[in-house]
C-alpha cells in the first residue's frame, strides 16, 4: 500500500509539474505575442500619422500654389490616414471652396460649424458660400456670426473688414437700411 501511494504521489507531482510548465509556456507565449502585436500596432499608427502629415503638406502646398483640385486629392488621402483630424478637414473644405465645389464645400464647412459655431473663419466661409448659392438669409446670418465670432490674430481689423463686406453685400441686394446699420 505504501508503495502505491508513493507511486501515486510521484505521478501526481509529475502531472502538476507538467501542467505548470505547460501553463507557464502558454503564458510566456501570450506575453511575447502581446508585445509583438503592440509593437506592430504602434509602428503602424506612427507610419499612418507620418503618411497623413505628408499628404496634408502636399495639400497645403497645392493650395498655396493655387491648385485646389490637387489639394483636394491630397487632403482626402490625408484624411483617409487620419480620419477626423480637424485641421485637415478645414483645409479640405477650403480647397473644395477654392475649386468651385460650392455644395460640397458648404456641407464640409457646415459640419465643421456644428462642432465650433463661434469660429469666425468658418462663419465667413459659410457666408461667402451661401452668398454664392444666393441664400441671402443664411449669408447674412453667417456674416453676423463671423463678425461676432472668435478670430486668431487681429480680430478687430477682421471684424471691421467683415462689417464692410456685409454692408457691400446688403447694398448689392438693395437692402440699404440694413447696410446703414
Amino acid at each position: 500500500m505504501a508503495v502505491e501511494t508513493e507511486n501515486e504521489w510521484s505521478a501526481k507531482r509529475r502531472l502538476i509539474l507538467r501542467d505548470a510548465l505547460t501553463f507557464l509556456s502558454l503564458a510566456l507565449i501570450t506575453v511575447v505575442l502581446f508585445a509583438v502585436t503592440l509593437f506592430l500596432f504602434h509602428s503602424f499608427a506612427t507610419h499612418r500619422a507620418e503618411l497623413a502629415e505628408r499628404w496634408a503638406a502636399r495639400g497645403r502646398a497645392a493650395i498655396a500654389a493655387g491648385h485646389p483640385d490637387q489639394a483636394i486629392v491630397a487632403l482626402r488621402a490625408a484624411l483617409s490616414h487620419a480620419p477626423g483630424e480637424r485641421s485637415y478637414e478645414l483645409l479640405l473644405a477650403q480647397a473644395l471652396a477654392d475649386a468651385g465645389h460650392t455644395e460640397e464645400a458648404y456641407n464640409y464647412f457646415l459640419g465643421l460649424w456644428e462642432t465650433q459655431p463661434g469660429n469666425g473663419f468658418i462663419n465667413l466661409r459659410l457666408a461667402r458660400l451661401a452668398a454664392k448659392k444666393n441664400d441671402m438669409h443664411a449669408a447674412i446670418n453667417y456674416y453676423r456670426g463671423a463678425i461676432c465670432g472668435t478670430w486668431e490674430g487681429d480680430g478687430i481689423v477682421r471684424r471691421r473688414d467683415l462689417r464692410l463686406e456685409l454692408a457691400r453685400y446688403l447694398i448689392a441686394h438693395h437692402d440699404l437700411s440694413s447696410a446703414r446699420t
